[in-house]
């Protein structure tokens, strides 16, 4: 879900249903589970709420898992 936001740039949840073959609720709770990890960001505009992928988060976590893998001389386990 998060790979179809990114790719889009930003998506009403609509747009988003209309990408996986589940229902608008379970689309609906996926969004708000991206969003209260701050994985997601949403804006409003009228009726709509639009999502986008919070980049300064994930280019934050990359940075900081290749710092740690790294750090681990890149073993995974």
């Amino acid at each position: 879900m998060v790979q179809e936001v990114a790719a889009a740039g930003e998506l009403c949840c609509k747009e988003v249903a209309e990408r996986f073959d589940v229902s608008q609720p379970t689309i609906s709770h996926h969004l708000k589970v991206h969003c209260l990890a701050g994985v997601l960001s949403v804006r409003s505009q009228g009726k709509h709420r639009y999502t986008s992928v919070n980049q300064a988060l994930l280019s934050s976590l990359s940075t900081s898992l290749r710092e740690r893998l790294v750090q681990r001389g890149g073993r995974t386990c």
